[in-house]
């Protein structure tokens, strides 16, 4: 019935308007601004959460992804491997790095390193990192 196929269609729609709502909220957009600065700081809030010396971190930034269709959003991959680490400071540098607006953490490898002459363990990994910005 007529009735009910409105009903049906402003079930989908209501959502629909919603998420249309919030993606063009202040918060959203500030998310998802450009940022040139992130690769950056994200090398950065390594150092800053007590990042060994002297070991690797390699920090690699993708071109970015264009989305599909018409999308107003591409997105951004920064993937980090190190080696020799505390478990501390890799998740010390992992919680710092949510400071960064819209970045979020994709996954996270870890495995046991070799541990220090005094015999710490130390972790090698690898992280990656995605973020969406408007195009």
């Amino acid at each position: 019935t007529p009735a009910r196929q409105t009903t049906g269609i402003r079930g989908v729609a209501h959502p629909m308007i919603a998420i249309h709502a919030a993606a063009a909220s202040p918060e959203a957009i500030e998310r998802t601004r450009p940022d040139p600065g992130v690769f950056a700081r994200i090398l950065s809030m390594a150092n800053e959460a007590g990042r060994t010396t002297g070991t690797s971190l390699k920090l690699t930034e993708e071109s970015p992804t264009i989305a599909p269709g018409n999308s107003p959003y591409s997105r951004k991959k920064y993937t980090a491997q190190f080696t020799a680490q505390a478990a501390d400071t890799i998740f010390r540098w992992l919680v710092r790095t949510s400071e960064i607006k819209g970045l979020e953490i994709g996954n996270l490898e870890l495995s046991p390193g070799p541990g220090t002459p005094e015999g710490e363990p130390r972790w090698d990994g690898r992280v990656n990192f995605f973020r969406y910005e408007r195009k």
